[in-house]
């Protein structure tokens, strides 16, 4: 296996610069975006929006990605394990709760068993929440691909054509870089792949000051999601990558 850092100056060429936010709409309270622009394929990490089509005339909303990789030695420990209980996950709610992400619950399945994946990681909960947001509503489509599911998936996270043509461990389709996502996926299996999930949830982190609030009641007095933090977690711009961590150049 191959150790995560790697000389900066063998990095791609080409990165994607995780400072330039995205020309998309705003995503409302309910997770739905407005109306954005459509996505060029000119560039191999645009992801796939709803109204356009690949594979000839499959809609994007029902590609989704492939998730086996054949046999490798030694195996690889299972990831994303709630994706193996569709059923459950469909009887999930659209969106969680922000508590049941950051506490756990026993009233939503898959809420549950992100929180659980989650709070083993050393971060902080502005990460948690974001984190497990997204990681919610991407398991909620990728388990039962509907385009009202797809809507909910912020566009940088939806996947690029890379994720539906070639096999990878799930993990990597819930890292918010496309252009890491595509790295890894042409040669994760160089790499210690549990180490770099590991690495990149301490790394990986949304640009929100330090302390201030992520929660807000609404007029019933029942705690959501800060707007604002909202408007940040769902823009690649939103998050960014610490110094410890180097980008992969990968094939």
């Amino acid at each position: 296996m191959m150790p995560i850092r790697i000389d900066p100056s063998n990095a791609s060429a080409d990165p994607l610069s995780t400072e330039q936010p995205l020309n998309i709409g705003v995503i409302n309270r309910d997770g739905m975006p407005s109306q954005g622009s459509r996505s060029s394929h000119s560039n191999p990490a645009s992801p796939l929006f709803p109204s356009e089509t690949a594979s000839g005339s499959i809609p994007a909303w029902s590609l989704t990605p492939i998730n086996e990789y054949g046999h490798i030695s030694p195996p690889l420990p299972a990831t994303c394990l709630w994706l193996a209980h569709p059923d459950q996950i469909a009887a999930s709610p659209s969106l969680p709760s922000p508590l049941d992400l950051l506490h756990g619950t026993r009233r939503n399945f898959l809420a549950d068993k992100i929180s659980q994946a989650i709070r083993v990681r050393a971060i902080r909960d502005p990460e948690r929440l974001a984190s497990g947001w997204l990681i919610y509503v991407f398991s909620k489509w990728r388990a039962t691909p509907t385009m009202a599911a797809f809507l909910h998936i912020p566009p940088f996270l939806r996947p690029v054509l890379l994720q539906i043509q070639r096999g990878h461990p799930a993990a990597i389709d819930l890292f918010v870089f496309p252009q890491i996502r595509i790295n890894l996926i042409k040669s994760w299996d160089k790499y210690d792949f549990t180490e770099v999930v590991d690495h990149m949830s301490c790394c990986q982190k949304v640009r929100w000051p330090w302390g201030e609030d992520i929660l807000e009641r609404d007029g019933q007095d029942n705690l959501h999601i800060r707007r604002e933090f909202l408007d940040v977690f769902t823009r690649e711009s939103g998050w960014g990558l610490t110094p410890e961590f180097v980008l992969p150049s990968i094939g």
